[in-house]
């Protein structure tokens, strides 16, 4: 196995651990619906269990979010194996697959996903897979915007 295909399997492994074990302890030492005020008026750690997608849309529809995600994971890990030597692009699909599997272990073992993380500036409530999933997602714009730029300039010089 090549260098890059072991650092990116311990990469999704290891952001898939700090997924579960932060749920895990919050599912474990905070009651659900409880607020813990880590800094005031700002940040809170809110225990809640979500039953949908993201602001709980399509509650209950867990079957539907198992295809889906069955789907989606199995784009996603062919666009790596097919571009693991686009560094930016590799960072970005490892974080979203990292989320999404994070949040798949919830729904399998579960039935919903462990919600935690509570900004008062906003309303939902949501985790650290779900902060992977925004990151690759923002990393991936960043870089096809950046990168197509780049591209464009490269042909114009020529």
């Amino acid at each position: 196995m090549k260098k890059k295909n072991i650092l990116i399997v311990l990469s999704v492994t290891l952001l898939i651990m700090v997924d579960q074990i932060s749920k895990s302890l919050i599912s474990r030492y905070v009651i659900e619906y409880s607020d813990i005020k880590l800094i005031p008026n700002f940040l809170n750690f809110t225990y809640i269990k979500n039953y949908g997608a993201a602001f709980g849309i399509l509650e209950g529809k867990t079957i539907f979010f198992i295809i889906m995600t069955i789907l989606a994971l199995s784009y996603l890990i062919y666009e790596l194996i097919k571009n693991k030597d686009n560094k930016y692009y590799s960072i970005s699909l490892v974080l979203i697959i990292s989320g999404i599997i994070g949040n798949f272990i919830d729904r399998i073992f579960f039935g919903y996903v462990r919600d935690f993380i509570s900004f008062k500036i906003f309303d939902p409530v949501f985790n650290i897979a779900d902060s992977f999933i925004v990151i690759g997602v923002v990393i991936f714009l960043f870089y096809s915007i950046v990168g197509e730029k780049n591209e464009n300039k490269k042909r114009m010089d020529k």
